[in-house]
């Protein structure tokens, strides 16, 4: 898609905040909600995620997707690069 605005998903996340130097995406549910903040700044792009533990099955399962997050989060980035848009 060309272009995305705040309160559209971009994938399985939901935009929460989108302007020319950072896109926060997250998703909220009753175990865990997270953001991941994309900030393109000189030279570089930094990836940050947060996420919050909402009841006793949230750590468990962030405990299970975490060993993947580096690899998927790479994935997203190459894409991106590949194709132009950060």
């Amino acid at each position: 898609k060309p272009s995305y605005e705040v309160g559209e998903d971009i994938g399985p996340w939901r935009i929460f905040h989108l302007d020319a130097a950072e896109l926060i995406a997250g998703r909220d549910n009753q175990h865990l909600d997270f953001r991941v903040s994309l900030m393109k700044q000189p030279g570089r792009v930094v990836l940050t995620t947060i996420c919050t533990v909402n009841n006793r099955y949230g750590a468990p399962y962030l405990r299970m997707v975490k060993p993947f997050h580096r690899a998927g989060v790479r994935t997203i980035l190459n894409r991106a690069v590949s194709a132009g848009r950060i």
